[in-house]
């Protein structure tokens, strides 16, 4: 009978990997040894989900768009700049490098990097292996509200996002990275397991499970330590802003999708963007979709509104500026 169990066994892992590939098919990523996780470069792929978008990225791992022989506007993101909902020349960044040419009168080439899920650690990380190889003109580093928490090894802890805490590297200083360490961290970035799809596709169900239990992505937390977190974070956060500012002082820096927190920003030594937010709320109230069936990211409507305003943003910022 041992064999007829060791047979199912196996016939049941084999099938959970076939399910897995096609149910949760993410080609584009790969695992990375500093960074976590990354996209992968010289990569091309047409997914199948509505629209089928084709999605590329050049020899260092970052999508592209605009015009080849314009000024480089490099973008650091997470899964609102890197995620594969709509083709490379729809993307916000595409949307904002021609709106803004439209508006100079001149070309602007952009690359765009990041991974979904990144914090500003992984973009801290990713700035540092670029500034030697490109040198952009204008430097857009796309923010979003979970990056505090993403930014926070203990903070994080209360996720029950694993396949990111495992992977994802923390620091309090910008210089000095430590992963997490544990005998699960240490599965989740075995190769074995980190290839496996069956075990990511069992651990994304089990998320889910924990998420309609908590009615949340994280376990309930001490409000008072909740807040000291906070504070904690958003003083990193300030930090490692800054030094990705650092690492571009030539470049015009600004900050997209920064919400309430723009005086985080400013404190960095970036300039907010935030009129698209406006500009997607009042769609959204026009009875307009801006976002994919998630109701979080922004879909191809949505990309194309926060590529405009934010180009007319800086057009506008720099006005200022010259004044």
């Amino acid at each position: 009978m041992r064999w007829v169990f060791l047979l199912s066994s196996l016939t049941f892992v084999i099938v959970l990997e076939f399910v897995s590939r096609l149910w949760f098919h993410r080609p584009h990523i790969e695992l990375d040894r500093d960074l976590g996780w990354g996209l992968k470069a010289d990569f091309y792929h047409e997914f199948q989900m509505p629209g089928k978008p084709r999605f590329s990225t050049n020899s260092l791992g970052l999508r592209e768009g605009g015009e080849v022989d314009g000024d480089l506007i490099l973008v650091l993101g997470d899964s609102f700049t890197a995620e594969p909902g709509v083709t490379n020349q729809g993307m916000w960044f595409s949307i904002l490098a021609s709106e803004l040419g439209n508006i100079d009168k001149k070309p602007y080439r952009v690359m765009a990097g990041g991974a979904g899920g990144y914090g500003t650690a992984q973009q801290l990380l990713l700035a540092r292996r670029l500034k030697h190889l490109i040198k952009p003109k204008v430097l857009i580093l796309q923010f979003c509200m979970n990056d505090f928490v993403n930014n926070h090894m203990e903070w994080e802890q209360y996720s029950v996002q694993r396949h990111q805490i495992h992977l994802r590297p923390y620091t309090r200083d910008g210089q000095t990275f430590v992963y997490q360490k544990s005998w699960a961290a240490s599965l989740y970035r075995s190769p074995v397991f980190a290839h496996w799809r069956g075990f990511y596709l069992v651990d994304l169900l089990v998320q889910e499970l924990q998420r309609r239990i908590y009615d949340s992505y994280f376990r309930p937390i001490d409000t008072v330590l909740e807040r000291r977190f906070e504070e904690e974070s958003r003083l990193l956060t300030t930090r490692l802003l800054s030094q990705i500012r650092s690492e571009f002082l030539d470049s015009e820096a600004y900050l997209l999708n920064v919400s309430s927190w723009d005086e985080v920003a400013i404190e960095a030594g970036f300039k907010p963007l935030k009129s698209h937010l406006l500009a997607l709320e009042e769609s959204a109230a026009q009875g307009e979709s801006i976002h994919f069936s998630d109701k979080v990211h922004w879909n191809a409507l949505g990309n194309q509104i926060v590529g405009r305003f934010a180009a007319r943003e800086i057009s506008e910022i720099r006005g200022l500026n010259s004044q």
